[in-house]
């Protein structure tokens, strides 16, 4: 694994417990039901999918570029978090 792969599964791990903070903060169990996978429609974008496991629907692409960064950056984190977020509640029934 190249260093930038390790970068962006670090990124994910970080994404991976900013779900889990979320889903503590608004009690919602659910909200932890999310992983990353890579679709047909990423590939020629070098994006993730993040997963709804529960409803098999896509909650938000992240850039890889982004999820390289985000170990290192606060701001990008930030701005992840803050989609995230927006992305997670938007999911919700």
């Amino acid at each position: 694994m190249t260093l930038y792969e390790q970068q962006v599964e670090a990124g994910k791990a970080i994404l991976q417990q900013i779900v889990r903070a979320i889903s503590a903060e608004f009690s919602e169990r659910n909200l932890a039901s999310v992983e990353f996978h890579v679709t047909d429609d990423d590939f020629d974008y070098n994006r993730v999918s993040l997963v709804d496991r529960r409803n098999h629907r896509i909650i938000m692409k992240v850039d890889e570029t982004d999820l390289a960064d985000c170990p290192a950056d606060a701001s990008v984190r930030g701005l992840l978090e803050a989609q995230l977020r927006v992305a997670l509640l938007r999911r919700q029934p």
